[in-house]
């Protein structure tokens, strides 16, 4: 062999072995959407880049004998990193995964905050981020009731001084962009919910087989002029085993799709927009 060949090999082995470690780093780097997941100077850096904060905001109460009490919490969470990820214009911020569920006071499983603390919860957050030189935040409710007409409230009253862009949206919002699949599903008797977890996280699926609950909060006729309040008023009054049931019809599948039409709603109609 040559004494020009063995430099030659040399050089060549060193460069494939650099290539291969690049290649292998690369690999091995985790993409990150999640607030907490990021160092301080990571933070101060996505405030600079103008990030919206996408943030998830749930409540802890009963789905029945077939979901955990967290579910809504559990599925707002991954809709909003998969969002934040096929937006590339938003990280998500710490959930909210509490609020005013007293209508699910019947059974156990709940965590009730008055609408005066998370009035106080919303505005400090938002404040916190104003500080740190955010701009921009969308709050994602996985349903709306209480949450979401406090919010309402609370952002149109703090962003009087904060002067921050704010939007909230609800599940039910995103729902309207594929309604005609809902209505498939529904009829076939599996609720999104479920099939959602199922793609999530089916461990925490229960096959309970309760049968469907007729959900009719309130008489249609004094629906239809306002809202209800009714002090005694609770949700086991209609369902007593709870809201959500099981379907054999329900699978992962039904629930990716859901998930990935939830994701890509939120992505291209409300964070892309905002970020433009």
């Amino acid at each position: 062999m040559s004494n020009v060949t063995v430099p030659f090999l040399r050089s060549f082995l060193m460069a494939v072995v650099l290539v291969s470690s690049a290649t292998l780093l690369k690999s091995q780097t985790i993409e990150r959407w999640k607030f907490q997941e990021f160092t301080s100077e990571e933070i101060r850096e996505q405030a600079r880049e103008k990030k919206i904060v996408l943030i998830p905001v749930a409540q802890i109460e009963n789905h029945g004998g077939s979901l955990p009490v967290g579910a809504d919490q559990f599925l707002a969470a991954e809709i909003c990193e998969r969002a934040a990820r096929k937006s590339g214009t938003a990280i998500v911020g710490p959930s909210i995964a509490l609020g005013n569920c007293s209508d699910f006071a019947a059974w156990p499983g709940y965590i009730v905050v008055s609408n005066n603390t998370f009035l106080s919860i919303v505005g400090d957050y938002l404040a916190s981020l104003k500080q740190q030189g955010f701009e921009r935040a969308v709050f994602f409710v996985m349903h709306g009731g209480h949450n979401f007409n406090t919010l309402d409230i609370a952002v149109s009253e703090i962003n009087r001084t904060l002067k921050m862009k704010v939007h909230i949206v609800s599940i039910d919002l995103l729902y309207n962009t594929f309604r005609d699949d809902l209505v498939k599903l529904r009829q076939d008797g599996i609720h999104p919910e479920v099939a959602m977890m199922l793609a999530v996280n089916s461990d925490l699926v229960k096959k309970d087989n309760q049968p469907q609950a007729v959900f009719a909060l309130t008489p249609p006729a004094l629906m239809s002029i306002g809202r209800y309040y009714d002090p005694g008023y609770t949700l086991d009054k209609i369902a007593p085993k709870g809201l959500v049931s099981y379907s054999e019809k329900a699978t992962p599948g039904i629930g990716e799709m859901l998930l990935d039409k939830s994701s890509t709603a939120l992505s291209e109609q409300i964070l892309k927009p905002i970020a433009d």
